[in-house]
């Protein structure tokens, strides 16, 4: 395993990822598709392409709640895609999902030779390498971005991303001038490609800063440093000129009249829950709401507590690591960075999501792999991982079950989260629209309110 070629290791990864979500390809459309792709009358035509790139996102859905919602948002590559999708196989949801599956075996890939380039040196580290990579691919957090056709803009972003991080190291076996070729041009397009497909794909220029800080020689100097962003500062002065000219007010805040304090106390339960969900995904929430995440008050309840000490023992390893090995200590700083736009710096409608891990889940995931191969008992260690993915991918394949169509992911949501209102509001929405009445207004008495009446709804 620890002189596997990056050929053979690529194609076992790739396929790992076709068979953990393979099952895809015969769902429905389901969640936020009926919005965005099934009554989205702007994808009927491929002459509506050039529109998507003067607008905000959504703008040809049918729901005005649902277009204030996302007014803030600019997302033409995928809305570009799913045009030319639509003018080929018409509405019908499998080429969509295929499309989903393929996006997640292409990311799983780059995220392998980004990783494969960062530890060049066979041995140890590598096998942590691939272990590393084979929990990404696997991991059941990433079930709701493959099954969800919509969520096809977290992984462009995600995609666009971990190529762009592949690119930057390079190959030590090509030439000075291809690999400036591809710092200077190849990757600002990928970064235009990424923001133009979701805001989370924003803090790239960020993240390659602190991987040369992490990677290049200790004597280089900041100028040298700081040319080699200019390209891509570049294209980011552009996006948010784009986004200034195009996007006016709307869109909604989840913590809306809430102090700082409670917002910053309500992050760090946040981060509690993304610690517990790397390790143990289960039960999972196509949408945290209040019911699942309620503000909270106090620093000293138990979800803040805790997220404050997942973050200090983070960032301390990250300090270590910062002294002893700088590019495992860049494991440490991509989900610090990656998660900056959706920590509510700038308020968002949505707490917490598990399609805002993508990327982010990649640093801990490989980090842990890799240091179980450098273990003194390694072979336990390994064995212990191995097994904890074999777990995964077991309830990544019952996970995508649960995504099979409306019915089963809302019967789904309202099993492991009883007390979510968006869920069983959800639920009872779908009784209604399928003609059964007395089962939908058993859930209205339930949650009390009145059918018809104002809802949350799963946000984009």
């Amino acid at each position: 395993m620890q002189t596997l070629s990056f050929r053979h290791a690529a194609v076992c990864i790739v396929a790992l990822a076709l068979l953990a979500h393979g099952q895809a390809l015969g769902h429905a459309f389901t969640w936020n598709d009926g919005t965005n792709i099934v009554a989205n009358e702007a994808l009927s035509d491929v002459a509506n392409i050039p529109s998507f790139f003067v607008e905000a996102w959504g703008q040809g859905a049918d729901d005005a709640t649902y277009r204030d919602r996302n007014s803030q948002y600019w997302r033409p590559v995928p809305m570009a895609l799913w045009t030319l999708e639509a003018a080929l196989f018409g509405l019908e949801p499998g080429p969509f999902h295929a499309l989903n599956v393929l996006l997640h075996a292409l990311s799983a890939f780059f995220l392998l030779l980004f990783a494969w380039r960062l530890i060049p040196t066979p041995g140890p580290e590598r096998l942590g390498v691939i272990a590393g990579v084979t929990a990404w691919t696997v991991h059941p957090l990433h079930t709701e971005v493959v099954h969800v056709v919509s969520y096809g803009s977290d992984l462009l972003a995600g995609l666009f991303t971990l190529a762009s991080l592949a690119l930057w190291v390079g190959d030590p076996a090509r030439s000075e001038r291809r690999a400036w070729w591809d710092r200077a041009l190849w990757v600002p397009c990928l970064y235009a490609l990424g923001v133009g497909s979701k805001e989370m794909a924003v803090t790239l220029p960020v993240l390659l800063f602190a991987l040369d800080l992490c990677c290049l020689k200790p004597g280089t100097l900041l100028r040298t440093r700081v040319m080699r962003l200019v390209p891509l500062t570049l294209v980011l002065f552009g996006y948010l000129t784009v986004r200034a000219m195009l996007l006016g007010g709307g869109g909604q805040d989840f913590y809306q009249g809430a102090s700082r304090a409670v917002v910053a106390f309500s992050m760090l339960d946040v981060a509690s829950l993304y610690g517990r969900l790397l390790v143990w995904p289960w039960p999972l929430n196509p949408f945290y709401d209040w019911s699942a995440l309620p503000p909270q008050e106090t620093l000293w309840a138990l979800g803040p507590l805790t997220g404050l000490c997942v973050l200090i023992a983070w960032l301390g390893l990250g300090v270590r690591l910062w002294h002893r090995d700088r590019p495992l200590a860049f494991a440490v700083v991509l989900p610090v960075i990656v998660l900056i736009p959706v920590s509510h710096i700038v308020p968002i409608i949505i707490a917490a999501a598990e399609r805002f891990l993508y990327v982010a889940s990649a640093g801990p995931l490989l980090l842990a792999a890799i240091w179980a191969a450098r273990a003194r008992r390694a072979q336990l260690w390994l064995t212990l991982f191995a097994l904890i993915c074999a777990c995964h991918l077991s309830m990544t394949m019952v996970r995508g079950s649960d995504w099979r169509d409306d019915r089963t992911i809302l019967e789904a949501s309202v099993r492991d989260w009883p007390t979510s209102f968006n869920a069983w509001y959800g639920l009872a929405a779908l009784h209604a629209r399928e003609g059964r009445a007395e089962e939908a207004e058993a859930i209205w008495r339930r949650i009390g309110v009145t059918p018809g009446g104002p809802q949350s709804g799963a946000p984009e």
